[in-house]
């Protein structure tokens, strides 16, 4: 089927008003493409029942939490049910009081041999493939999937961060001047006065300069001086890129790079404490440190990470049969086929009659090695299903499996 050419039918079945045609073709768009939201939308306008069309619209709120199209009809819809279905009661009719909340009885009692009411119940099985795991475990004992997640403290950058950023940047372009002006004074103070073209030579380039200027600025601009420079300006913007991408204990490396900055910018007043030029570069090396140090204490969330264990639960957004069904399958498509299974359980408890539900189900089941459930599944939908689906699925289900 081509899902955008029955859309396309779908709408204009709709725009005519042959609503009955129009939710055939719909809802087999959504049938074969739950994510699709122009379906969902198009679809809650030709369903008959208002609670059909809040499923319609929930859904398209799930998939597109800002259509304003979708929050305005949904709230039109549940002032309709509750001016439909609110009782009234005459004026000399006192309204009666709500019955108690009673808990429904639990489906099996749980006890120390079955410790839960469902045999998918305990949220400690593994979501990839439903093995049984501890609280403590990092890793699954059966598939070694990871049931770790690491999530940062603080998702986007804080301001702090991109001060430290432009800092990085700032003392980057500070030493560039400050190198190049050296360079220049130097020069003309030796009677070179286009000493920047003797830069190339500096890194092994050719120039049409004589050599003796460039024998001159080789002797007061050395050339290890000339590499440290640019380590230096290198290793300044490397530090603006560990701040950028938030590498691993990241903070920790600009608060040692503070400490030596500080340190540096001490020690150079101390000892060179005769030259105005070094005292000056020892300032702006202590201030920068300092400046580093306040930035990197007000840097922990950003590279602060807090790990989460995976539990096998049923997503607490899901509100029906639909979203049951789209979580299902984005969770299968991301390998956490145990959670695809209780999602997709829950949508065919809710809403049997959708054979799609069944079938990725039964899909579901073979991915955890649950052959049996899988079978039991293919047999409710046997004759509602596409028979080449089922027909593939019952392939896969007589493969031999290690």
């Amino acid at each position: 089927m081509d899902v955008e050419q029955t859309l396309q039918e779908g709408i204009e079945a709709a725009e005519a008003g042959q609503k009955v045609q129009a939710r055939s073709l719909l809802t087999a768009v959504v049938e074969a493409d739950p994510a699709n939201v122009e379906a969902w939308l198009w679809l809650s306008q030709v369903v008959d029942s208002l609670e059909d069309q809040t499923a319609c619209l929930e859904n398209v709120l799930t998939l597109d939490p800002e259509n304003e199209f979708a929050q305005t009809e949904l709230e039109r819809v549940k002032e309709t049910r509750e001016k439909l279905f609110a009782p009234t009661y005459p004026a000399d009719i006192d309204e009666p009081r709500p019955l108690p909340n009673i808990p429904a009885a639990a489906k099996q009692p749980i006890t120390a041999e079955y410790p839960h009411t469902d045999e998918f119940d305990d949220e400690w099985l593994c979501p990839y493939c439903l093995a049984p795991t501890k609280p403590d475990h990092r890793h699954c004992p059966a598939c070694r999937q990871p049931l770790l997640t690491r999530q940062r403290v603080q998702p986007e950058r804080t301001v702090w961060l991109w001060r430290g950023i432009f800092l990085q940047i700032t003392l980057a372009v500070f030493l560039v001047v400050v190198s190049l002006s050296a360079f220049v004074v130097m020069g003309k103070l030796n009677g070179i006065p286009n000493s920047l073209l003797l830069i190339p030579a500096y890194a092994g380039l050719f120039t049409e300069l004589p050599s003796a200027p460039l024998t001159t600025m080789l002797t007061v601009f050395p050339l290890w001086l000339f590499w440290a420079v640019i380590l230096m300006l290198f290793y300044t913007l490397a530090l603006a890129v560990v701040l950028f991408v938030r590498l691993p204990y990241g903070h920790f490396i600009y608060l040692i790079n503070a400490g030596l900055m500080l340190l540096g910018g001490i020690f150079s007043i101390i000892l060179f404490y005769d030259s105005l030029p070094v005292i000056m570069v020892g300032i702006v090396a202590v201030l920068a440190g300092v400046a580093q140090l306040l930035i990197t204490l007000n840097l922990w969330n950003d590279f602060t990470f807090n790990e989460n264990r995976l539990r096998l639960q049923v997503d607490s957004g899901v509100k029906n049969h639909q979203t049951l069904f789209i979580s299902g399958r984005q969770y299968g498509q991301a390998g956490l086929w145990g959670l695809a299974v209780i999602h997709l359980r829950r949508a065919v408890s809710q809403y049997d009659k959708n054979a799609a539900y069944g079938l990725a189900l039964a899909q579901a089941y073979l991915r955890v090695k649950r052959p049996d459930l899988a079978e039991q599944t293919m047999k409710q939908i046997e004759g509602r299903a596409d028979p080449a689906k089922l027909a593939n699925l019952r392939r896969q289900l007589s493969r031999p499996r290690p």
